[in-house]
């Protein structure tokens, strides 16, 4: 579906993201740019945005937790404000091998009205296709907005795609065509825990820009803070000790046995060593949006890190008091830059499929 937002039926997904986005932007300063990022998330998304929400979901998403087939971000960091859209395209008759096709259509449409830069992707795209799809996913988009610049966009690709045993393989080989062979050896001398770290996601930026990134994305089973040091030691920027003090912030005591963690490792083409990210994931170690809220409130004013806009988009997303909502934060990642407070984003599901509500 392109250029369709103005037509969002009452009910729908798109109605959904509408009203939302209505009550979000002005949270982080996009107040007159609702209709471009409603429009961009329908193109995206594709006539899905479209179904109505009472139907139930048509296929399992893996963007948020209940299967909502796109998700909201919010960034906060030295005064600025970012809101990210995360979109999985769907069409056909949902299989993953339909998926495949859309989120390729999608990437396509994002390319020609977006003035995404695809070359990179085109250099390895086929070790991420598969001619039988396997796993929760084949690609997503996520498209941030802040101030009034375009949006900057990434693709998220699945390593999984042809089976689990195969996708450190796929990242290796892509990370090779990419002339990034340094990259592949921080993973080799980080990644030590076996099937306890499984590599879910490899990313890029869409742009030609110095700052363009590649990620890739680790899932981190039954975690202890140490373990977690021991990954982002020595990467750039990073202060020992801060992802930990985050994590303990965000979930309690380790080991983290509960939902995974993730970590992330970019890089930029002008350095060797990777910048960190991690994400706690909150949706599995916060009783309500109230416990969650706090635990990241608390985080930020102890960073000197203004927490404002949090609060005003959980208001706008939860519908009910905190206390009574459960699963709008799915989790919280913070970065280091070396100096100053870190950047702090709140992932946010729209709930399309789940009432915001804790059970009685």
């Amino acid at each position: 579906m392109r250029g369709a937002a103005s037509v969002a039926p009452a009910g729908s997904l798109l109605a959904l993201a509408r009203d939302q986005l209505e009550r979000l932007c002005p949270v982080v300063a996009l107040d007159g740019r609702v209709d471009e990022i409603l429009s961009d998330l329908a193109a995206t998304l594709g006539e899905y945005a479209l179904r109505r929400i009472d139907d139930g979901p048509l296929f399992p998403s893996d963007v948020c937790d209940d299967h909502t087939p796109f998700e909201f971000s919010i960034t906060i960091e030295e005064g600025v404000r970012e809101l990210r859209v995360l979109v999985e395209a769907a069409g056909g008759d949902f299989s993953l091998g339909s998926m495949q096709a859309a989120g390729r259509g999608a990437t396509h449409w994002i390319r020609e009205q977006r003035a995404a830069v695809t070359d990179r992707l085109d250099s390895i795209e086929d070790l991420f296709l598969a001619a039988e799809p396997q796993g929760l996913f084949t690609r997503w988009h996520a498209l941030e907005y802040r101030g009034s610049r375009p949006p900057r966009i990434k693709v998220y690709l699945n390593p999984r795609l042809a089976g689990p045993e195969q996708a450190r393989e796929r990242v290796d080989q892509a990370l090779h065509r990419l002339g990034r062979d340094d990259a592949r050896r921080e993973l080799d001398r980080r990644i030590r825990r076996g099937g306890l770290d499984e590599v879910k996601y490899f990313a890029l930026d869409l742009d030609a820009t110095p700052s363009a990134r590649l990620k890739v994305y680790v899932r981190h089973h039954d975690l202890t803070a140490s373990q977690l040091e021991a990954y982002f030691a020595e990467t750039r920027d990073y202060p020992p000790g801060v992802a930990e003090a985050f994590c303990r912030a965000m979930l309690g005591p380790d080991p983290w046995t509960g939902k995974p963690v993730f970590s992330c490792l970019s890089w930029i083409d002008s350095e060797t060593r990777p910048k960190p990210t991690v994400y706690a994931p909150l949706s599995g170690y916060a009783a309500n949006e109230a416990v969650a809220r706090n635990r990241v409130a608390s985080y930020m004013m102890a960073q000197g890190i203004d927490h404002a806009a949090l609060d005003g988009a959980l208001s706008a997303l939860a519908g009910v008091p905190l206390w009574q909502a459960r699963g709008v934060v799915s989790y919280a990642s913070a970065r280091w830059d070396g100096v100053g407070p870190p950047r702090v984003t709140a992932y946010l599901s729209p709930l399309a499929y789940r009432p915001a509500r804790t059970p009685p």
